[in-house]
């Protein structure tokens, strides 16, 4: 497995477009967001954004992490896109490196991300590899017209 730094955002709309993860990243607001529209939309964030795809060992792509600059300079919010093949050890393993990568290649001290309460086998992926508890935003993140809370989780860079 290795992790590249990309700036392919055809290749990244077409990931998040996949059956596997559209439905999983998506929500009630960002919904029909797709084709050129979200390369476009994605284009438009590429300069504060770092993109990291996964390749796995057949050379297939496995999924993505996406990084973005928080309102503190020493914070980045990661979110974690990984076909559903690649779940499980091996998404441990891709996420065990991008964190070790973006502490040890950038001047970031802190991961921070987001799940809603919808998919608890994500909080107890983030959970395995170092995010721990920080806060719940209540009835933050809509699905299907549905409401559910945000658990936001972050991991300090070890010194």
């Amino acid at each position: 497995m290795r992790l590249e730094l990309t700036d392919d955002m055809q290749l990244i709309a077409d990931i998040m477009q996949h059956p596997d993860l559209y439905e999983r990243i998506s929500d009630d607001s960002c919904k029909g967001l797709t084709g050129m529209e979200l390369v476009n939309y994605l284009e438009s964030k590429q300069e504060e954004t770092l993109y990291l795809k996964v390749v796995a060992d057949d050379e297939k792509v496995a999924g993505f992490f996406v990084a973005n600059q928080d309102e503190d300079d020493d914070t980045l919010e990661v979110h974690i896109s990984m076909l559903k093949p690649y779940r499980g050890k091996f998404a441990i393993e891709a996420a065990l490196k991008a964190k070790e990568l973006l502490f040890s290649k950038t001047h970031y001290t802190r991961l921070t991300t987001r799940v809603p309460s919808l998919y608890l086998p994500v909080l107890q992926f983030v959970s395995k590899i170092g995010y721990t508890l920080d806060y719940v935003i209540e009835d933050e993140f809509m699905k299907n017209n549905k409401q559910y809370d945000m658990y936001c989780l972050s991991m300090r860079k070890e010194a």
